[in-house]
């Protein structure tokens, strides 16, 4: 069971650079894996840019638990000295954890052209059922992966920051993403390309 003890003697992430550093340091399970994924990636690596906002449509946006947190405090000092990190992402699904413990994630909603929205672990769903004379008759679905895994998406674009010959960091990066199908992920270099 995930209790707030995880995230160390306050039971919840800080809410500054400050408090992330003195945090960091503690001797809790999420901080050490925080200090894992802080050391692991040198800066610069595995950063991504801004991208839209999850839709219900297909292609590249930022659909993840920290793109669902991104107004927090923290987050941002995050963004504005390391830009979209692995370490904003790991931070980012912290807090998202926290406000799922305390029930504040927001609740599903329908579009006006009957897509239900529903906040998971992962990201945001996009579900919508057509139907005529009481039948489905069929079904749309957007989950986080199809936005994290799109052409030029957060995925692809991380990846293309990692040096060739880092893949310990790219199945690092791929595990941070934590897509929900599996991702297998080559050198360019060793498929005929020019860059790893």
């Amino acid at each position: 069971a995930i209790t707030p003890a995880l995230f160390g003697p306050t039971g919840q992430m800080p809410h500054d650079l400050a408090g992330l550093q003195g945090w960091l340091l503690q001797d809790a399970p999420l901080a050490e894996l925080g200090r894992a994924v802080q050391d692991g990636f040198p800066a610069g690596l595995g950063v991504t840019p801004v991208q839209p906002d999850p839709a219900p449509t297909p292609g590249a946006m930022e659909n993840a638990p920290a793109q669902r947190q991104a107004r927090h405090p923290l987050l941002q000092a995050l963004v504005a000295t390391g830009g979209r990190s692995p370490l904003w992402r790991f931070v980012g699904m912290l807090i998202d954890l926290g406000a799922a413990m305390t029930r504040s994630l927001a609740p599903p909603r329908l579009l006006p052209d009957g897509t239900a929205v529903v906040q998971a672990v992962r990201g945001s769903y996009f579900l919508r059922i057509g139907q005529r004379d009481g039948r489905a008759t069929d079904l749309h679905r957007i989950t986080p992966s199809d936005h994290q895994l799109a052409p030029n998406g957060p995925l692809e674009l991380a990846l293309r920051t990692i040096p060739g010959n880092r893949p310990d960091l790219a199945a690092r990066l791929v595990a941070l993403l934590d897509p929900c199908i599996p991702v297998t992920v080559h050198s360019l270099a060793a498929v005929g390309g020019q860059h790893a």
